[in-house]
């Protein structure tokens, strides 16, 4: 096969990656956030880093999609 029949599988391979990658830093961002919140009250040094590390990888994640995965979503979708 030629390098222009693999570029398209390629591209839809990157999409689907990125957005899983997207997808699993926003699950655990979520997750994360939701039990340092309930561990504030308890543990308060705990309950703000399990929020920070919360916020970073909800970071993470909008910047994958951003960067990468909706500019690839593009290039798929022309």
């Amino acid at each position: 096969m030629s390098d222009l029949a693999l570029e398209p599988l390629l591209d839809l391979f990157w999409v689907v990656a990125y957005g899983l990658i997207t997808t699993l830093l926003t699950t655990g961002g979520i997750l994360v956030e939701r039990a340092g919140l309930s561990t504030f009250p308890a543990d308060t040094t705990l309950g703000l880093w399990m929020a920070g590390l919360g916020a970073v990888l909800l970071g993470g994640a909008y910047l994958v999609a951003t960067d990468r995965f909706l500019p690839t979503l593009r290039t798929v979708r022309a």
